[in-house]
């Protein structure tokens, strides 16, 4: 089974192009991913544009299963994210 690629590294922060900047921390926790706006503009921009349940709130950050994950990260990049280390 392929691993996922972000999921080599424990934390990236992912950096959507735009004014202000979308800002979200994704930290690996093993069967699940936390993605984690890290200023109000990116948690906005996260209800706005990443459809998720009330149920997936781990306090301000989205609980996405491991396995659809690189999906998220991937939409991310579409929408013009770059993701540091």
């Amino acid at each position: 089974m392929a691993k996922n690629r972000f999921l080599n590294d424990h934390i990236e922060i992912i950096h959507v192009t735009g004014t202000p900047a979308v800002v979200v921390k994704v930290e690996d926790q093993g069967t699940i991913v936390l993605f984690t706006p890290m200023n109000a503009w990116s948690a906005e921009w996260l209800k706005d544009n990443v459809q998720s349940e009330p149920w997936q709130m781990f306090g301000t950050a989205i609980a996405v299963d491991h396995r659809p994950a690189q999906g998220l990260v991937e939409f991310l990049q579409e929408q013009g994210a770059t993701v540091t280390r």
